[in-house]
């Protein structure tokens, strides 16, 4: 394995930043049960009614706008650009499964989001959360799975050790998010995991969709992350809330896609 270090360092960097966003979400979730506590199942609400996002209101009564609308919306539009990149490709046809799985990858965040601000749950229903708790993880380990699959797949190729690894890791992300939190922050430990996992492949592969500019914008997700869950009621919360980890964290996906890792090596060879 030919792994140039000088070319790793963004990704050096967001595995460092990872386990700071791994322990910072380790202290929020043992925190969780304080009534105090603004996190709505881990995530830094905002909503333009006249009482922000709270454990007992919900969204709130007169609220129409909230992170998870506006997240939602971000996501359905990167997803759209998405597949306006895959047209534009060129070589579309050899990439067609890493398009597909990007976008299916944003496009069930945005619909997790516009689930966390329907009439089900809106933005926080521990009643609706009990009785939905057992089948939840097995959907939420489903797509654990998937999800570290498509990571490792991407760096590494499809293997057994590829699938191996992917059942390590979501028992993993399962057994955290139930002993830390009793499964409050299951949706924020998934991200947790993810992070120091994308940034560990992104740091040994070769893989052109792992360059330098996608690790950059891993940075700057994973610190998006940790101001989250360190800052909601004193910042965060008042410049808007948790969509700006998805508008950072997609943007590296799209930067993964191939239309932007050809054309890098492309570049490359020019010079």
């Amino acid at each position: 394995m030919n792994v140039k270090w000088g070319e790793k360092l963004s990704w050096l960097i967001s595995l460092g930043l990872s386990v700071i966003y791994f322990l910072t979400f380790l202290a929020a979730a043992r925190g969780q049960s304080d009534e105090t506590s603004v996190l709505l199942y881990g995530f830094c609400v905002w909503g333009n009614g006249k009482e922000l996002p709270n454990k007992v209101d919900g969204c709130g009564e007169d609220s129409s706008v909230n992170s998870h609308i506006i997240a939602f919306a971000i996501d359905v539009v990167m997803a759209l650009v998405g597949c306006i990149l895959y047209k534009k490709d060129q070589r579309k046809e050899k990439s067609v499964l890493v398009y597909l799985a990007s976008v299916a990858i944003i496009l069930l965040h945005g619909g997790l989001h516009l689930f966390l601000s329907s009439d089900i749950i809106y933005c926080y229903n521990p009643e609706i959360g009990e009785r939905l708790e057992d089948i939840g993880y097995v959907i939420f380990a489903f797509f654990s799975f998937f999800l570290c699959a498509i990571i490792l797949g991407f760096g590494f190729g499809l293997s057994k050790n590829i699938f191996i690894g992917s059942t390590f890791f979501t028992a993993l992300v399962v057994y955290v998010t139930r002993e830390v939190g009793g499964g409050e922050y299951i949706l924020t430990g998934l991200f947790c995991i993810v992070h120091p996992l994308s940034s560990f492949v992104g740091l040994l592969t070769e893989n052109p969709q792992f360059s330098k500019t996608v690790g950059w914008w891993f940075v700057v997700a994973t610190t998006v992350g940790i101001v989250e869950l360190t800052t909601c009621p004193q910042f965060f919360r008042s410049i808007g809330g948790h969509f700006y980890y998805d508008l950072t964290l997609h943007t590296a996906i799209l930067y993964s896609l191939p239309f932007f890792t050809i054309k890098g090596d492309k570049f490359d060879k020019k010079n």
